[in-house]
């Protein structure tokens, strides 16, 4: 009886020597993440305002987009017409001219 009392007596004490080692630790994990949480804090709310942001952006190159295509547009029709001047111009000077011969 003697000799399981002093088992259990170990037990206890190899039991109790693991929970303060395994306490100690995560105290200084704890302590750890504690140190670190502002600087988490930060980058969160910087994400946050980059992310409220991100609409006007995306809206300002939206529109910058259609104003450039937009020009694109103009630009094409701008040139037909005034190839199809040209075009007219060269005939009606052909024409003129082989009219006067």
């Amino acid at each position: 009886m003697r000799q399981q009392l002093e088992e259990a007596r170990s037990q206890l004490q190899a039991q109790k020597k693991n929970y303060l080692a395994e306490q100690s630790r995560l105290e200084a994990r704890t302590k750890e993440l504690q140190a670190a949480q502002p600087a988490v804090e930060q980058k969160v709310a910087s994400l946050t305002e980059t992310l409220a942001q991100r609409p006007s952006v995306e809206r300002a190159w939206s529109g910058r987009q259609a104003r450039l295509a937009n020009a694109g547009v103009n630009w094409k029709l701008s040139w037909r017409r005034t190839s199809r001047r040209r075009r007219v111009r060269q005939e009606l000077e052909e024409s003129t001219g082989s009219s006067k011969r």
